[in-house]
């Protein structure tokens, strides 16, 4: 009895063991081994998206419309009388546009003129205008030439004067004139100018054999950087001969035992050789000047013939693409307030009361001409303010009529939005009224309206559910799933439309086949 006691404590403990294995078994497969679950996710793709705001109304009779000028200003025809009936687009007064339109013709020709550049940017320089360009540069080349042959001319003649005012005219004044020792045949109580003129009559020499030593190199050689060089140093040896002259004539100012017969003699050829050495001076100053001058005319002639063979760089056409976007919006600007210069009846209708006349004022505020729609329904509806900013005057709209259900829809577009709010439960709204575009018989005032009006659309566009958006501040991010479906990335993204159909078109920040977390609510 003992051992089967015994026997069976043992059975019962190895059972118990095998059911704790049991259990330890089916925890680990049911939970542990299982893993993680991939979270719920959506791929961005491309797709179309509508924005749409519903609304609804009541049906009911057309009524007047009032129609005012956008701006005010002076009547200048009526087309329409009371009684008769128009047709929507249809111009029913203008205000005077004598002013606006030579701007508009002036906008028009910059238009076509920076579209004309434009194109010729793209195009490339022509073959003629590149030969036009290379004939202007050799004819600035041959007149650059032409003023260095004409430097050489008066290179030889302001020598000459110079020579001709120390030699002839100053050297009378002196013994040994050209000798390391000239000296003066008069006195003076100016010493200085005595000892100045002494000294830089040598100067003057030296200064003159330097020159002729050009103007031989010029005859041998006359290259225009030869050129260019010796007129420089000619200018400095005309100085090294002004300044001596200079000196002299102080001599001069001052004789002593000279009678005066033979001083105005003196002082006659030292004015006249000044003159020949101021002259000798100018010459040689302008046609620097012109070559210095046409130097820049040629080398303005290279780089333009340069660009024109280059073509056009990208941001060359860059830039005149702005200039032809920025006439475009002038242009369009005018043509916008040219048009608020006429009326145009929004509906078919017959026209009920015109209150101003050719030659008045019109009231942005009061009416100018009242119109009954011919149409036999409208409808009205309070579209709130957040919605508001989306309607355009002729949005396209789809209704349909509790009376008929939603299989039934009739095309209708808006025809009038009040500037002026309405508040409905304390909420700002703005009545907006519909026009449906075919009469129909089924069509009862009274009837209740449900109102969707197609805002915006876009084609082929990347597009994600809204309900993956996540909003934190100014940023939009949203959760991207890696591809171990484990880990998970925060992107923000740029987005446009939003679509009534709960997606949401992404402008940047995700690209197509990204999948995006949707949060768990």
């Amino acid at each position: 009895m003992d051992k089967f006691k015994i026997l069976y404590k043992k059975h019962s403990i190895i059972y118990s063991i095998i059911l704790i294995i049991i259990a330890l078994l089916i925890i680990y497969f049911a939970f542990i081994k299982k893993g993680p679950v991939t979270p719920n996710f959506a791929v961005a793709k491309y797709a179309d998206i509508v924005q749409e705001v519903s609304a609804t109304g009541n049906v009911k009779p057309a009524k007047s419309v009032g129609l005012t000028f956008p701006k005010s200003g002076r009547i200048s025809q009526i087309y329409v009388s009371v009684g008769e009936k128009v047709y929507a687009g249809q111009t029913l007064s203008t205000l005077d546009s004598s002013e606006i339109k030579p701007q508009i013709l002036q906008a028009q020709a910059n238009l076509e003129n920076q579209q004309i550049k434009l194109d010729e940017l793209k195009k490339g320089t022509r073959p003629e205008q590149i030969a036009i360009s290379e004939s202007e540069l050799s004819k600035a080349q041959q007149d650059l030439a032409n003023y260095y042959n004409g430097a050489i001319t008066v290179l030889n003649d302001a020598y000459a004067k110079a020579d001709d005012g120390v030699r002839n005219q100053a050297d009378t004044l002196f013994s040994n004139p050209n000798s390391d020792s000239p000296q003066l045949i008069i006195s003076s109580n100016d010493s200085q100018a005595v000892i100045d003129a002494t000294a830089q009559r040598t100067l003057t020499r030296d200064a003159m054999k330097k020159w002729f030593t050009d103007l031989q190199i010029l005859k041998n050689s006359p290259s225009q950087s030869s050129i260019d060089q010796i007129l420089i140093n000619s200018k400095n040896n005309v100085a090294v001969v002004r300044n001596f002259l200079i000196r002299v004539s102080d001599v001069l100012n001052s004789p002593v035992g000279i009678s005066s017969t033979s001083l105005a003699t003196y002082k006659t050829s030292i004015a006249t050789a000044r003159a020949e050495v101021n002259l000798a001076a100018s010459s040689i100053d302008s046609q620097q000047q012109l070559i210095n001058s046409q130097k820049i005319t040629v080398q303005k002639t290279e780089n333009q013939l340069a660009l024109q063979k280059a073509g056009s760089t990208p941001g060359e056409i860059s830039s005149q693409e702005a200039l032809v976007k920025q006439a475009q919006a002038s242009l369009e600007n005018l043509q916008a307030q040219y048009e608020n210069t006429i009326l145009r009846s929004p509906i078919n209708g017959v026209i009920t009361k015109i209150i101003p006349e050719v030659g008045e004022i019109s009231s942005v505020v009061s009416p100018s001409i009242s119109l009954n729609s011919d149409a036999n329904f409208q409808i009205d509806a309070n579209i709130p303010e957040v919605d508001i900013t989306k309607i355009k005057l002729n949005n396209p709209t789809s209704i349909t009529l509790d009376a008929y259900g939603n299989d039934v829809i009739f095309e209708a577009k808006v025809i009038s939005i009040d500037p002026a709010e309405t508040i409905v439960e304390g909420v700002p709204t703005y009545k907006t009224t519909f026009q449906f575009i075919k009469e129909e018989d089924k069509i009862k005032s009274g009837m209740t309206a449900n109102i969707t009006i197609k805002t915006a659309e876009k084609k082929h566009v990347l597009t994600i559910p809204q309900r993956t958006l996540q909003i934190n501040d100014a940023n939009k991010t949203v959760l991207t799933l890696n591809s171990d479906n484990k880990t998970t990335n925060e992107v923000e993204v740029k987005i446009g439309l939003r679509g009534s159909d709960g997606n949401i078109e992404i402008l940047s920040g995700l690209k197509e086949g990204d999948r995006v977390i949707i949060p768990i609510l």
